[in-house]
């Protein structure tokens, strides 16, 4: 790391849309494992994002040599406009969001090839990754993690029974079945824990009455997942997703597709695993299996302890 008066200097590249991954994962993990750090983001203005050859300039000066901390698309785009910055910095990139079909062009393998750290969040990215001729030591899979403070079982069964689903609309969240699903169960009550919803689709604007919107909160999602009688991800594409493991962690079952690290951490113990674009009657029943499913594990950690912020720290920084 870059020390300045002691004190490391983490670079994060932010790309706005995902502030999440780019600021609060490494800082959350940094300050799980101790590390005191000054946190530097760039570029500073939205408006600079869009030339990086511009805000990219200030970084050498201030710093020297960089520790880069990012996600792929950012990563991609500051290395086309200034690649040989980039050659000279400790870069640790996350691969998130890949589909099976996704390809890299050229010049974003020479790209990976300066990495000194890829993480990826499940065993399909790592597969991806190893086939373009990366070296396994250099791919560092971190799935996600919990903060157990706030995402633990109640302790007590909650007394209403509700379906949640958690996350802004984006459209390889598959709303059309989001929506189909709440329709075709008019006795099970649904929350959608997530913004712009309301664009898509007509159902939501018209308002179902087994269905309740809520803007995004990160306060309030512990208490959600805590108190749902299951998760449910229907997405078509995911990285993760995190809600997976914040739930399990919870004690509610999760009802999800088979994308991202689903596989890795659902079975038929803690929930349900759906392939994706399933027939709407199977996640109807599996909905159901779920929510019977919760009576019996709702005071247990359904993770075992295991991927907590720590964990994931130690993966990236030491």
């Amino acid at each position: 790391m870059i020390i300045t008066n002691d004190k490391p200097v983490l670079v994060h590249i932010s790309n706005w849309h995902r502030k999440w991954i780019i600021g609060g994962i490494f800082r959350e993990a940094a300050e799980a494992c101790s590390i005191e750090a000054s946190w530097q983001v760039y570029p500073t203005s939205k408006r600079d994002f869009l030339n990086p050859k511009v805000w990219m300039t200030k970084l050498n000066p201030q710093f020297g040599n960089l520790n880069v901390y990012t996600h792929q698309d950012t990563y991609f785009s500051i290395f086309e406009a200034n690649s040989e910055q980039l050659k000279g910095s400790r870069n640790r990139v996350f691969i998130t969001h890949l589909n099976d079909g996704h390809s890299f062009n050229e010049l974003q393998i020479t790209a990976l090839q300066y990495c000194e750290r890829l993480l990826v969040q499940n065993v399909g990215m790592e597969n991806l990754l190893t086939s373009l001729g990366i070296s396994k030591e250099r791919i560092v899979r971190a799935p996600g993690a919990v903060n157990r403070d706030a995402y633990k079982p109640s302790e007590n069964l909650p007394e209403s029974q509700y379906v949640l689903f958690s996350g802004d609309f984006k459209y390889r969240k598959n709303p059309e079945l989001v929506a189909r699903v709440v329709e075709s169960m008019p006795d099970i009550n649904f929350i959608v824990h997530g913004q712009n919803w309301e664009i898509f689709p007509p159902q939501f604007l018209r308002g179902l009455p087994n269905l309740k919107r809520l803007d995004f909160d990160l306060k309030n999602q512990p208490h959600l997942i805590r108190q749902a009688s299951t998760y449910v991800s229907l997405a078509l594409i995911e990285g993760g997703p995190y809600p997976v493991l914040e739930s399990l962690a919870s004690g509610t079952p999760v009802v999800a597709t088979d994308t991202g690290f689903c596989a890795e951490f659902v079975n038929s113990a803690n929930g349900r695993l759906l392939p994706n674009q399933p027939d709407i009657k199977l996640v109807e029943s599996s909905i159901r299996d779920a929510i019977g499913m919760k009576e019996s594990v709702w005071g247990k950690d359904l993770l075992n302890g295991t991927w907590q912020w720590k964990d994931i720290g130690q993966l990236i920084y030491l």
